[in-house]
């Protein structure tokens, strides 16, 4: 990604408008609503987060033990999607925050890469 920086602000628009919504219409209207109805809203917020984190150890570059640190560390944006769409009912909220942090983290990256030089390294 350090030869082609371009790329990422590319994917600002993308996660905003398809990323988020995607995994939000998954990970919260799906799985999280289906874990809701069988166990109640607590257990879903938390199960259906760290399923989300686990999903993305595909996605992850590293060693193991780093994707774990990494898997371990997405829990935390995760609860706060679960949360914002347990307390709305609505996905358009955790979509626009996901898609937000997401064109946030891509932002720094960038700048990152023009400012300072250094590689790219993609959290979620």
């Amino acid at each position: 990604m350090s030869e082609t920086p371009e790329a990422l602000l590319v994917m600002i628009p993308v996660t905003i408008l398809l990323i988020g919504p995607g995994e939000e219409l998954l990970f919260r209207g799906i799985i999280q609503g289906s874990l809701r109805e069988r166990f109640g809203p607590i257990v879903a917020i938390v199960l259906a987060s760290v399923i989300f984190a686990a999903a993305h150890v595909t996605s992850l570059t590293g060693g193991l033990e780093s994707r774990i640190i990494t898997v371990a560390l997405l829990i935390v944006p995760a609860l706060v999607f679960a949360i914002a769409y347990e307390r709305t009912g609505n996905l358009v909220v955790p979509a626009l925050i996901h898609g937000l942090y997401n064109a946030t983290l891509f932002s720094l990256q960038y700048a990152a890469i023009k400012l300072g030089g250094a590689p790219a390294i993609l959290l979620l």
